[in-house]
């Protein structure tokens, strides 16, 4: 689509804690509309949770109808002339990519808060790889991470259960802390 479509260019906007790039993707182009206003902009985000695959997919299907998509009543051309819709298909790249990688395990019995009832890891992570590497059997680091939808404004700190870093849900150290969150 990018190499086919004008009105589509992406950009890497940033590295995950392991260093791969995190690529968005804008639809539209120019910093104004046709009559010169500033044009607004729309964020559609996918992949914030590891264990979630099919938002990046919803998120590739979205930039499909924008790029290819026939209009409908003028509607893909309005947004096509003055809108710039950005898009990325995964935040979490290193978590979706250890879900991927252990499509059928998860790691039961660890987990103080709720030892048979909450896997973390495998296919079922959630968070990022902060303090955790990519192999699934390493004692202890399976709970690691930072829940990347609740490492930003404004709701960072607004419950003491996100402050426990083996906790299913937690924060981060500070407020957009991991590198995903910054891009």
């Amino acid at each position: 689509l990018l190499l086919e479509q004008p009105s589509l260019s992406a950009e890497v906007v940033g590295t995950t804690r392991l260093g791969r790039e995190i690529w968005l993707y804008r639809f539209g182009s120019g910093a104004t509309d046709r009559e010169g206003r500033p044009r607004p902009a729309i964020l559609i985000n996918g992949g914030i949770h590891a264990r979630e695959w099919q938002s990046p997919e919803v998120v590739t299907g979205l930039m499909e109808l924008l790029a290819l998509g026939q209009d409908d009543d003028h509607w893909l051309s309005y947004l096509r002339d003055n809108v710039s819709v950005l898009m990325l298909p995964v935040q979490n790249i290193d978590g979706f990519l250890q879900t991927q990688r252990y499509p059928r395990s998860n790691y039961l019995g660890s987990d103080p808060s709720s030892p048979a009832f909450a896997p973390r890891d495998g296919r079922m992570r959630r968070k990022n790889l902060l303090g955790a590497d990519e192999d699934l059997f390493t004692a202890g680091d399976h709970l690691n991470g930072v829940d990347l939808n609740r490492n930003n404004a404004p709701f960072w700190a607004v419950t003491a259960d996100t402050a426990l870093p083996t906790g299913l849900i937690y924060r981060g150290p500070g407020q957009a802390s991991e590198p995903e969150t910054q891009a």
